[in-house]
């Protein structure tokens, strides 16, 4: 069999703003220009009827011979913020005058979803003054269309579980933010982007509208999981028809229309037994008063129906057990039902003439940061499907997935995984597509480009899959002995996909990889296991097809290896899954354990952050130097160039050297296709020729073996390992001996054919470049070394027995007792702040719109603010 899966897809774009960055609170600038970076190339310019299509006419539309000067009012030379409310006057007057005035009849707080009348009774709101009070960023949109009688009309507050329409407003009529490259555009479309990105998070969305207005112009854009379509601008104030008319049909549209899920029915409404249920959780911290009538039975049936596939019988009950940690995350998910509202979610039963099954959610423990793309939110679920007996907890993923011929569902493949016996998977209980097949942003660009081909905008399709394990994240993990093992059966579940069901998983991360709790008296060292879960992005290693299934590289970027970063046609194969988990060993384990590292953020920031733009396309980019250093090195160091070594006990830190490493945004781009060689890059290191005396790395610090941690020795002794996988795979590839003189900096398959003239020559028939006999022998033998331990990285046998060995030491003082630490990643990282910029930054007041307004705007909404405390 093949080590190889059959279908390579090209290098993916670097988006860092995660929950793995290093940056864990990145500003909102940054939040800006990642979601510009991910979401600019997924756009899709139209005329200003091919968007109304969307919203068809209803009953009583005004002719627009009607709405002529209804903008007069709004003086377009005037500051940004004396526009707001005459242009809300301007849209409330016109749909008082159509018959659409507010009313105090919807109770504040209804759901929009479900329990809005489809009568158009909403309202145009001026929200600059006051952010959504559960928003920490302090986040507000100019105007945004309400319910009438809502909380965000009386309070002229944003609501971002509320809002229907946001509406943005600049003074100047360049700033187009969709057409125009100006910083101060683009920081225009950052807004729009950031505030769609809570709508989306916040509501059960399939898309959303938003109104821009840059002086006497203005542009709509409709937003969903593959892409943005956005109008060309139109002068309001001289074709007024075009703004009326499309709030006019907005207000009017039905919820589904608007863009809510009809799958989803947000529950507000006190007297239902679905609140009354959830508000039961909620009011008492006990477990034996919070669980509802009926949930025993089921409870227990998932406590032990969670253990391990063996089927371990019930441990001792004083200790944490998996019902006991689901219900804790269901109850912390209900605290804050204005942030996160409680919702009722359906997924059609397989058998259409049975109800479909239903869970009742609160906040979700995970949700993607991105508008385009799956949009996954993960969340611990009540079961539902049977009021009278609710329960068990089980764990549901909403997402949209990505459709393709030879792409499955998750569900799909879970069931045929769990048939297949692979160990420590989710048990898959239900799944299914939801909702209907909707027009995306995709059907849209091909339609403009008259053409498939080359399309950058994936097909996306709304699904739900629920299972039956409730775990722990990773980064909870009780100590160093504990994170082994949870790894160790992350990599028995990966051999057995393998080995018994022809898969790999390609997308190993912390994030992917779950701590279950188990008592049972077999597991009694461990109390827990581990699954590796979110096999959406596997494939087959049995598949014939060749051609990628996605314009995109699949895969976690902080954890994928240097070769799926670096080689865009690569296949995946078991050697990148491998360095994966190191990734992820080396990821909790610089965060929780001690060791010698001076600063956490910087070093993840560096290793696993970090990229080199490619030449010329300034979207892509591939493994940055620290990641390369250490793999083709072999020694883990920090950008100070100061082995890393991971100790029992925590002690002081030396203090940190000026860094030697160019930092990222001063990187020399890299070619299509770097090669990971085994030389390192020309950045002076501790085995290259020394630095300036001035910049030289502080002496080695002897540190016994004695005090060395157990997983400071798995990391060492994994290493020389990829190092000689990745020493191997250049020589062998150059075709040139371990002496050479050629520069492997470069692959030979990136030379071009003009290259092997007169100047590539002189490269190949440098001094000693083509070795003498002798040398050439001891080449050969140099080469076979690296081919023996490039070797043991081609199955799962060698890490998986040094990690057993390791996590099941019988020798009782090899493993520290307790050895985890708080996290040693400041929660205020910052990469590329020095000292002074921070303090500066933590002293500067908050401006919402620093970024884009001018000093006098600036100066004179403080003018207003001032007055209006007086």
């Amino acid at each position: 069999m093949s080590d190889v899966v059959n279908s390579a897809t090209p290098l993916r774009r670097i988006n860092t703003t995660n929950i793995f960055s290093a940056s864990q609170k990145p500003g909102i600038t940054t939040l800006r220009r990642e979601l510009r970076h991910s979401s600019k190339p997924k756009m899709v310019k139209v005329p200003y009827d091919r968007i109304m299509k969307y919203l068809p006419p209803t009953a009583g539309e005004p002719d627009p011979s009607q709405l002529q000067g209804i903008f007069n009012k709004v003086n377009t030379s005037t500051l940004e913020a004396d526009r707001y409310q005459p242009l809300a006057d301007a849209l409330n007057t016109f749909a008082t005058k159509f018959g659409v005035a507010p009313t105090d009849e919807l109770a504040p707080n209804t759901p929009n979803a479900d329990a809005h009348p489809q009568d158009g009774k909403f309202v145009i709101v001026a929200t600059d003054s006051l952010s959504d009070s559960t928003d920490p960023t302090g986040r507000k949109v100019d105007l945004g269309m309400y319910p009438s009688g809502s909380k965000p009309v009386s309070e002229k507050r944003t609501y971002w579980s509320e809002i229907e329409l946001s509406i943005e407003v600049k003074k100047e009529d360049k700033l187009d933010p969709f057409t125009s490259d100006s910083l101060l555009a683009q920081g225009f479309l950052g807004q729009i982007m950031t505030y769609t990105d809570l709508v989306f998070k916040r509501q059960q969305r399939t898309h959303y509208y938003t109104l821009a207005i840059f002086g006497k112009y203005a542009s709509i854009a409709r937003w969903d999981r593959s892409g943005y379509v956005f109008t060309e601008k139109f002068d309001y104030t001289t074709e007024p028809q075009k703004l009326a008319l499309f709030v006019w049909r907005l207000s009017h549209a039905s919820p589904a229309v608007r863009g809510h899920d009809h799958t989803a029915t947000r529950i507000v409404d006190a007297v239902s037994a679905e609140y009354k249920l959830l508000n039961s959780y909620t009011e008492t911290a006990t477990e034996d008063s919070a669980k509802p009538a009926g949930a025993d039975t089921a409870q227990a049936s998932a406590g032990k129906t969670a253990r391990s596939a063996a089927g371990a019988a019930a441990g001792d009950s004083a200790k944490p057990t998996p019902i006991d940690y689901a219900r804790e995350l269901f109850v912390n998910s209900l605290r804050n039902p204005t942030k996160w509202p409680w919702w009722k979610l359906t997924i059609p039963n397989v058998d259409p003439t049975k109800p479909p099954h239903v869970y009742l959610v609160g906040e979700p423990t995970f949700y993607a940061p991105d508008i385009v793309g799956r949009g996954t939110r993960g969340y611990v679920a009540l079961d539902y499907t049977d009021p009278t007996n609710p329960g068990p907890f089980v764990y549901l993923k909403d997402c949209w997935r990505v459709v393709h011929p030879r792409s499955e569902q998750e569900g799909a493949i879970l069931t045929y995984l769990n048939s297949k016996n692979v160990r420590y998977i989710p048990t898959m209980l239900c799944h299914g597509d939801v909702g209907e097949e909707m027009e995306m942003a995709r059907d849209v660009w091909k339609e403009v480009h008259r053409t498939e081909k080359d399309c950058p905008l994936k097909n996306h399709r709304h699904y739900r899959l629920v299972v039956k394990e409730v775990g722990k994240p990773l980064k909870m993990f009780k100590n160093g002995r504990q994170l082994v093992w949870v790894i160790v059966n992350a990599l028995i579940s990966h051999m057995d996909a393998y080995t018994l069901a022809n898969t790999i998983h390609r997308d190993i991360s912390v994030g992917n990889i779950l701590i279950m709790p188990d008592s049972s008296p077999e597991n009694k060292r461990f109390e827990c296991y581990g699954l590796l879960t979110d096999w959406e992005l596997s494939k087959r290693t049995d598949a014939t097809d060749m051609e990628p299934r996605h314009p995109d590289r699949t895969g976690t970027w902080q954890f994928m290896s240097i070769n799926a970063m670096c080689t865009p046609t690569k296949e995946i194969d078991i050697p990148d899954e491998l360095e994966s988990l190191f990734h992820v060993l080396l990821y909790c384990s610089i965060r929780y354990m001690p060791h010698n590292c001076p600063n956490v953020g910087d070093f993840m920031y560096r290793y696993f952050d970090d990229g080199v733009a490619v030449v010329n396309k300034p979207n892509e980019y591939t493994a940055g130097f620290l990641k390369r250093i250490v793999f083709t090195s072999g020694e883990l160091v920090t950008p100070d160039n100061v082995p890393i070594v991971f100790l029992r006990a925590p002690r002081p830190a030396p203090p940190s050297p000026p860094a030697i490493l160019p930092p990222p945004s001063a990187a020399t781009p890299s070619d299509a296709s770097p090669s990971v060689t085994s030389s390192r890059p020309s950045t002076p290191t501790r085995s290259s020729q020394a630095p300036p005396k001035d910049l030289c790395a502080p002496p080695e610090v002897e540190i016994p073996e004695g005090d060395r941690h157990p997983i400071d020795r798995i990391l060492k002794t994994l290493l020389p390992m990829f190092k000689a996988l990745y020493e191997h795979q250049n020589r062998t590839r150059s075709g040139i001996g371990l002496d050479s003189g050629l520069n492997l900096n470069t692959s030979m398959e990136e030379i071009s054919a003009p290259e092997l003239g007169p100047r590539g020559a002189v490269g190949l028939f440098r001094k000693g470049s083509l070795g003498r006999p002798q040398q050439r022998s001891q080449d050969a033998a140099a080469l076979k070394a690296l081919e023996e331990q490039a070797e043991k990285l081609k199955d799962h046998a060698e890490m998986g027995e040094l990690l057993v060995a390791a996590a099941c030491s019988v020798d009782k003082d090899f493993w520290p007792e307790e050895d985890k630490q708080a996290d040693q990643l400041a929660a205020d990282f910052v990469p590329h702040k020095t000292a002074k910029e921070k303090e500066n930054t933590q002293k500067a007041k908050a401006s919402k719109r620093s970024a884009v307004d001018t000093t006098e705007e600036r100066e004179h909404k403080k003018h207003r603010s001032t007055v209006s405390q007086t």
